[in-house]
């Protein structure tokens, strides 16, 4: 019975030191484009230069997005923009593809502010540019960035899960040692 709580707790331990994100993508209702450009931050259509993976302050992975901006509707005034998205799954993430082109209304970041200020999220109007003509034809023409920027997704430092893998081991091994110990005293 010893040995089961001491596996029991040395499993709750390791649960404890890499939790697993649970979040789950749920969308309540389709905005039409009016309502999608009043209540985005940020309406632009682009080219994606490049998608990183990135480790936000919160332990969890997420996508930084570098776009090259074309046209703008809304709070865009740069050539370039990197935005925030989930990985897919249950994180509302969009599978941005390089090279490809998208109409985006990016919100205020709520998961992933710390990667960019901006995230598109599937419940968004965000698409593929040639699935979008209905968006476009209702947005109209739009206007060109004023701001020629040239920006690059800093890469995510690995220290911190680094930190967390060296602790949890530490962690096994005082409870290796402690459990050797007391079983050599009998």
């Amino acid at each position: 019975m010893k040995k089961v709580s001491l596996y029991g707790l040395l499993i709750l331990l390791l649960c404890s030191l890499f939790p697993l994100s649970a979040s789950a993508c749920s969308c309540l209702e389709n905005a039409g484009v009016e309502e999608a450009l009043e209540r985005a931050e940020a309406v632009f259509s682009g080219k994606v230069l490049d998608v990183k993976e990135q480790k936000g302050a919160d332990g969890y992975l997420a996508k930084a997005v570098h776009f090259s901006v074309d046209r703008a509707w809304k709070g865009v005034d740069q050539t370039e923009i990197i935005i925030a998205t989930g990985l897919g799954g249950g994180d509302c993430g969009i599978d941005f593809v390089v090279g490809e082109e998208y109409l985006v209304y990016a919100n205020q970041s709520s998961w992933h502010a710390d990667i960019s200020p901006l995230e598109a999220i599937i419940c968004s109007r965000t698409a593929h540019l040639d699935a979008a003509e209905e968006d476009l034809r209702q947005l109209g023409e739009g206007t060109q960035p004023l701001h020629d920027v040239e920006l690059v997704i800093e890469q995510s430092s690995p220290v911190n899960w680094w930190a967390g893998a060296i602790g949890g081991m530490g962690v096994l091994v005082v409870i290796g040692f402690l459990w050797k110990r007391k079983r050599s005293k009998k």
